[in-house]
């Protein structure tokens, strides 16, 4: 995440016709001090050191351009599943893939949906392909079991296939699903979760705090709550456009 190189110096003059240039630093780093952590040197490395010996090998390289990358990209990472996420819930009770999770009992023992049936989307309703016509009553008290909104019912004229009509798209589904939309964006925005902009935040300024403070130190402070409130703006904008796209379904 970050290029860090440490230099150390000691306090012996070196006469100038022995000075070399051995280290050159990137255009997009600035020197700064990490501020001294409680047993940050005991044992190992700096053992026996001084406090002024301490703080003086603490100087390092930050490359404040690729932290600022590298959190820009953990923000939009968070709105990209977000993204995905409403995307998924505005239109679940048209996927073809809800089934396939389902644990189908027979006579022969249990078996996963997918082993017994394939389910494609033909309009508005789900067409379900069994493997096999003798599994047709398994599959149906499965799916029932799983999910009471679906009622599947045999075609009539193929007994291998069986026939899923998704219910009516009402104001009262489309409240549901924009409330569970709404559920989402909060746990995206403020949750302590992974993936979320408030532990992404959190994170970003936690790893700032350990740096001794500097002028460019609350420049970068500054970015990354102008990195969080434009990422909140954008889930904003996500969940927005999710709920009118629910509201417009027919």
């Amino acid at each position: 995440m970050f290029s860090r190189n440490l230099v150390r110096s000691s306090l012996r003059l070196t006469p100038a016709c022995t000075v070399s240039s051995t280290r050159a630093f990137s255009v997009s780093a600035f020197a700064l001090k990490k501020a001294p952590s409680a047993g940050k040197y005991k044992g190992g490395k700096g053992k026996g050191k001084s406090s002024a010996a301490e703080e003086e090998d603490t100087l390092e390289t930050f490359d404040s351009k690729a932290f600022l990358e590298t959190y820009s990209k953990s923000f939009k990472e968070v709105s990209d599943h977000f993204k995905t996420l409403a995307a998924k819930i505005r239109t679940n009770q048209f996927d073809p893939t809800t089934f396939d999770s389902i644990t189908v009992s027979t006579a022969d023992g249990d078996f996963k949906f997918t082993e017994l049936a394939q389910t494609v989307l033909k309009g508005k309703n789900l067409y379900i392909t069994l493997f096999d016509a003798k599994d047709q009553k398994y599959v149906m008290h499965s799916i029932l079991e799983h999910q009471k909104k679906f009622v599947p019912e045999s075609d009539g004229t193929n007994p291998q296939q069986l026939v899923v009509r998704l219910p009516a798209f009402t104001s009262e589904v489309k409240e549901g699903l924009v409330k569970e939309i709404k559920k989402s964006l909060e746990t995206y925005k403020n949750s302590g979760q992974k993936l979320s902009l408030s532990t992404v935040r959190s994170k970003a300024l936690k790893e700032l705090k350990e740096i001794k403070k500097n002028d460019e130190v609350k420049k970068l402070n500054a970015e990354v709550e102008k990195l969080h409130k434009d990422a909140v703006k954008q889930l904003e904008a996500v969940f927005k456009d999710a709920e009118k796209a629910v509201k417009g379904s027919k």
